[in-house]
């Protein structure tokens, strides 16, 4: 399979069973904080998955413990990261190992009906604002049409804080909390500095979607 199957996998992932199966495998290890993921994915491609989707996959997992890594750092947070093609004006699924695959499905809806602007979410307002974006889910018009979705998890305060390569917005963390709070500005700097840190596989990342 070549590279660019791999990337309207990850694209399409949602629709995905194949993907979809893999993740479901991979986001307990992740959650378990295994110190040697390598052998687990050395053995998921034993099983299943080509040498190109072990590439993507590998990176997916670096992003997985980066969202661990946040976890652990801030209270009652829980860390998704999203990737933002510009071009498509499309969001995309980057990490999330302690969320069921699931929780991602309506992103197809957003990308299929071209939704994604700055009144969609936090994540909306903040890739297209370019800035951090707080908002208590249960009472922001951002959520509109996406709140039953989220409240239905017991979430009730998400922000968003976004990333770039030089001047392009590539994506956003999306952090959801199951209490209403602010957001403090050690947080949003400790978001940052992990952004730094994991730049390859964030770039990587960025890189594939983007082709």
């Amino acid at each position: 399979m070549r590279n660019k199957d791999i990337v309207v996998y990850m694209k399409q992932y949602a629709a995905n069973k194949r993907i979809k199966a893999l993740l479901q495998k991979i986001n307990p290890l992740l959650a378990q904080n295994e110190e040697n993921i390598r052998v687990h994915l050395d053995a998921l491609v034993n099983q299943v998955i080509s040498e190109n989707e072990f590439q993507v996959i590998n990176m997916k997992m670096e992003l997985g413990k980066l969202c661990l890594d946040l976890e652990k750092a801030i209270p009652d947070g829980h860390v998704t990261m999203l990737f933002y093609c510009q071009k498509e004006n499309k969001i995309y699924h980057g990490a999330a190992p302690n969320f069921p695959v699931e929780f991602f499905d309506f992103f197809n809806d957003i990308n299929e009906k071209r939704a994604f602007g700055e009144t969609c979410g936090s994540c909306g307002a903040a890739v297209h604002n370019r800035e951090v974006v707080v908002t208590d889910i249960q009472s922001s018009p951002l959520w509109g049409p996406f709140r039953e979705h989220f409240t239905r998890y017991g979430f009730q305060t998400g922000w968003s804080i976004p990333f770039f390569r030089e001047d392009d917005v590539i994506g956003t963390f999306a952090i959801y909390h199951r209490t209403q709070r602010g957001v403090k500005k050690e947080e949003i700097a400790l978001v940052q500095k992990k952004i730094t840190q994991y730049q390859e596989a964030i770039y990587y990342m960025a890189e594939q979607i983007a082709e």
